[in-house]
């Protein structure tokens, strides 16, 4: 056999070699990241608080286990169960989400650990409309407000950049908090107060009321949610040579209200009238 040809046949066994090493590489990898997508944390939740149709994609009526995304949500119920009140809370549902709360209205959102000091990382919405931080001064953390999660439909972690769909500060990811919305039917209403001891400090108190009102039936309908917060403090504190006694007291009070209205219209020889 001539030189030229052993050489031929070498190179085509290395290639050989090659590609059966690189197939099942291949195939490892398509696995592993199949299997990433699938065993998402959001499976058992879904179970737990029934089906989450997930509108973080921009896609009308997508349940959460047909969403070909990194996604985590979590239904009102199962907040509510797990006593889930404020976005801080979440990192009890999902250890991909830390807060960094440095007050009331100085809160950070780090997700997945991917942080900066040059600006905000995750972006987080209610409902449709983005929650912004302040510019300038001394504001710690994002100076996003600390949302509270109180008559919440669903919370959608969005993982990976989201920058197509929710455009800046949404580099490692978006959060959504989607509020439930007036019912045009039914007047109801729910209240929750909760309370707490805290060794070597004050008590601890947190109520919350809601109430929905179809002012017009089936047409105009609102829905409030107030809730407040206090005492909890445990920390003393010497300010220009006075004692403070537990100086980190919560003093937080709040209120949300929606509108919905429902236009009907009937039809008059082919042409849509509003009435």
């Amino acid at each position: 056999m001539s030189q030229f040809l052993r050489g031929h046949l070498r190179r085509a066994a290395n290639g050989v070699a090659l590609t059966s090493i690189a197939l099942p590489a291949l195939a490892i990898s398509i696995s592993a990241h199949a299997q990433d997508v699938v065993s998402s944390p959001t499976s058992a939740n879904a179970a737990a608080g029934g089906e989450i149709i997930v509108t973080g994609t921009r896609r009308a009526d997508m349940s959460i286990k047909d969403t070909p995304l990194a996604i985590s949500a979590f239904s009102g119920e199962t907040l509510e169960r797990n006593h889930v009140t404020s976005i801080a809370d979440l990192r009890n549902l999902d250890p991909s989400v830390n807060i960094q709360s440095f007050g009331a209205a100085q809160t950070k959102i780090v997700l997945r650990g991917i942080d900066s000091n040059v600006g905000a990382t995750t972006a987080l919405y209610l409902d449709e409309s983005a929650v912004l931080g302040g510019v300038g001064g001394n504001i710690l953390g994002d100076g996003k407000p600390g949302i509270r999660l109180h008559d919440i439909d669903h919370v959608e972690v969005l993982k990976g950049p989201q920058g197509t769909l929710f455009g800046t500060s949404s580099m490692s990811g978006t959060l959504r908090v989607i509020t439930r919305k007036p019912d045009l039917d039914t007047w109801g209403g729910s209240a929750e107060i909760v309370g707490a001891s805290v060794k070597s400090g004050n008590a601890y108190g947190e109520a919350s009321v809601t109430i929905n009102a179809p002012i017009v039936k089936d047409v105009l309908g609102i829905r409030v949610t107030g809730w407040t917060e206090i005492g909890g403090g445990y920390i003393d504190q010497t300010i220009k040579g006075r004692m403070r006694t537990n100086n980190n007291d919560q003093f937080v009070r709040g209120v949300r209200g929606q509108m919905l209205f429902r236009a009907r219209f009937k039809s008059f020889s082919g042409v849509a009238i509003p009435c």
